[in-house]
């Protein structure tokens, strides 16, 4: 595992664009069918989207910050917003029954589904921090091995 990828931007959602073709470049370079490609997506705009509503509260001169961790078994995205609204409960005490008619609040109930593992919690010195894993496609080798067998190439 190398060094995370780190950007930070202005919490303004007029960065969200950015956000979602640096996400979507860095995820077309990953090991990850397009489902999961576009669950990522999505779970990165809703993270985004929730830090600057809910824990920056939509304030001016406040940031995100985005951390893309690429391990060789998954993806893992943190989210850090600057914890105006510092959030003491943990995911599964957040997330609500997606409801359809609500304006607001589907957010990490999406995140949850979507994503392989998610969680959040407030560190003092940094803000809430969203924390997301995708974990990769990966052949098992038995059918990797029937694959060869099909096409007539085994060892």
């Amino acid at each position: 595992m190398g060094d995370p990828i780190e950007i930070r931007v202005p919490s303004d959602p007029a960065y969200l664009d950015w956000i979602h073709a640096i996400s979507k470049a860095l995820l077309d370079l990953l090991p990850l069918d397009r489902r999961k490609k576009h669950y990522t997506l999505v779970a990165i705009s809703e993270g985004f989207t929730n830090a600057h509503i809910h824990g920056n509260q939509g304030l001016e001169g406040r940031s995100i910050g985005l951390s893309y961790m690429i391990d060789e078994n998954f993806l893992r995205v943190d989210i850090e917003d600057e914890g105006i609204l510092p959030i003491q409960n943990n995911i599964d005490e957040l997330v609500r029954p997606v409801d359809n008619e609500m304006e607001s609040g589907r957010g990490l109930g999406l995140i949850r589904k979507l994503m392989d593992e998610s969680q959040i919690r407030f560190n003092p010195k940094r803000g809430n921090v969203l924390t997301m894993k995708i974990f990769y496609e990966v052949e098992s080798k038995e059918k990797q091995s029937n694959m060869e067998v099909a096409d007539g190439n085994h060892a």
